[in-house]
Formats: structure tokens, sequence, C-alpha cells
């Protein structure tokens, strides 16, 4: 025979079911809240300058896909291209309503470097970095300007500089016991005035014969009243008028590594890696190699020379 239904039982499994429904309901609320904010999306950079000089604003804006705002997105700086190694946390971006988000700050790094953003990094700390599919990195080169950083007195068009990018073909005079060290894609030289005097040049971006992509930094000597010269200078002076003034000159020191030349009135000096003193007088362009070894190319004999450390080469006008 078969047995009936106890009274109130029906009410009782459809009481449970209905508290079954409403906590599976919960459930999936409550994951799918969670979801909202521990699921992160892909990062998406829209614009980054592809060049840089140290001293100048980097910005670089984004979004992330799908995100409907106040999403964290870590910024992390690094020393090598692609994110490659060396991270140090920066700051932490907060994604706008439409997702998006913008990065600024002063580059005080010589480039190349590289800027990591990382999405949800607090919901996982631990989390590291996917450049390929989640987070985005970015490499900025270094730009075609030069990037000055000063001690002493140095100014450029008349204007006193500590650090920043200098335009080429502006004047650059350098005081006494002071020094300036040039950085561009080329290399680096720090640049500075024989002891108790003082340098002026004017850096201009050659490129080199031969070669449409390749260029080389070319410091040109300037000032030194070289004029008096032609007038007849030290040879047609009286002695009472050498006594009272300085014979014209004007000279420079430079050391480092790159593709570098300085160029006098006679003469230019190329070099690659060295220490090395140009100097323009009523005598000529005189080149002492103080290390390592300088190619003198002599306009008006039309020739190269090899200068090594420890000797000199004067370019007769």
């Amino acid at each position: 025979m078969r047995r009936g239904k106890r009274p109130g039982e029906a009410t009782t499994r459809l009481t449970l079911a209905l508290i079954a429904v409403a906590v599976i309901a919960m459930g999936v609320g409550a994951a799918a809240n969670g979801a909202r904010h521990v699921t992160v999306a892909p990062v998406a950079i829209t614009s980054f300058p592809t060049t840089i000089t140290t001293g100048q604003t980097v910005t670089i804006t984004g979004f992330v896909s799908g995100d409907t705002g106040g999403t964290d997105v870590t910024v992390k700086r690094y020393t090598l291209p692609r994110c490659a190694s060396g991270p140090s946390p920066v700051t932490v971006l907060t994604t706008g309503p439409d997702g998006t988000f913008s990065f600024s700050e002063t580059l005080t790094a010589a480039p190349p470097v590289s800027y990591g953003f990382i999405v949800g990094l607090s919901q996982d700390p631990a989390r590291a970095p996917d450049f390929d599919n989640l987070d985005s990195c970015v490499t900025i080169g270094p730009s075609a300007q030069l990037s000055v950083k000063a001690t002493g007195s140095v100014t450029v068009n008349g204007a006193p500089i500590t650090s920043g990018a200098v335009p080429y073909g502006s004047q650059v005079d350098v005081g006494l016991s002071s020094t300036v060290k040039l950085s561009t894609n080329v290399g680096s030289f720090v640049i500075f005035p024989q002891k108790g005097e003082k340098s002026s040049f004017v850096p201009v971006r050659v490129r080199v014969p031969g070669k449409k992509k390749k260029f080389t930094i070319e410091l040109r000597l300037v000032g030194g009243d070289l004029n008096a010269c032609k007038k007849g200078g030290r040879k047609t002076q009286g002695v009472d008028a050498q006594a009272k003034k300085k014979p014209p000159k004007r000279s420079l020191w430079a050391n480092g590594k790159g593709t570098y030349r300085t160029r006098g009135q006679y003469s230019s000096a190329t070099v690659r890696g060295t220490e090395w003193l140009t100097e323009d007088t009523c005598d000529g362009t005189r080149t002492y190699v103080k290390r390592g070894v300088v190619l003198v190319k002599d306009f008006v004999h039309h020739k190269t020379v090899v200068v090594r450390a420890g000797h000199s080469y004067l370019a007769k006008p």
C-alpha cells in the first residue's frame, strides 16, 4: 500500500527549496561582485613618447578593457628595455569611469627607460607581471636632443642650467672650474675648460657621410676673440701690448665614450672613447691627447692624422 504524505511535508520541502535557491542566488551575486573587484582585464596603452631626454616630462595614457572605473593600475619603472629587470614602483593609478588612466613624471634617469602598467595588483600583490597578455610595457628610447647635467656655472644661450635638454645649435658657456655632461643616443662626454679658463661651444648633429641614419655630435669652439689674429694678432702687436693683454685663445677638454668630435678653426678631432684637448690660438688649432687615440682632420692641408696618448698635433693656418 502506498504511503501517504504527512501533513505539511510539501510545504516544508517547498520552503527548503526556496531557501536553497536564495542561498545560491546570494552566492552567485557575491561571486559576481567579487569578480567585479578581483577579476582584471588587459591593459592597453594609447599614447606614449618614443624618445625622451633626461629632464623632460613623460606622459603615458591608456585604459583597462571593459572597465567601468575604480580599478587600480600599478606603475613600475624598469632600467632595461621591455621591462626586463630592475623594477622600481612609481605610483598607483585609478581608472576613471570610462576605464582610462594617465601617467606623467619628469625623467631623472638616463634613457632608454621602460614603464610597466600592472592591473589589479592590490588584490593579488604576489602576482607576477604578464606583459604578453594582461599587463602592458612601453620602452622609451633616448631623444636626439642632448641631455645636460651641469656643475658650477654653465649657461645655454645665456640662461643658467643644471640639467635638462639642450637644442642643437645652442651656445653652451662653461665657467671657471665648471663641468657639463652631454648625453645622447651616441654616447656621453664630460666637457670642461682648462684650469683658470672658460670654454664656449655649440653642439651640432652631423650626419656621417655615406650612412643616412648615423650621426655624430660635433662640438664647435666659439668665442676667444680670434678675429684679432686676422687683424694682426700676436705677431704684429708690440711687446707692451702683449704684456697688457693675453693673446686670443679658446679651448675645451672632453672626456668620455661615444661618437663625438670637436671642431676648431683649422681642424676637427674625432673620437670613440678618450680624453683630449682642443685649442684654438693665432698659431692654429692644437689637439692634445691625454688618453686613447684621436683622428685629427686638417682642413688646410687636407689630411687626417692619428694622434695617440701623450702627443699633440697643430693644424696651422
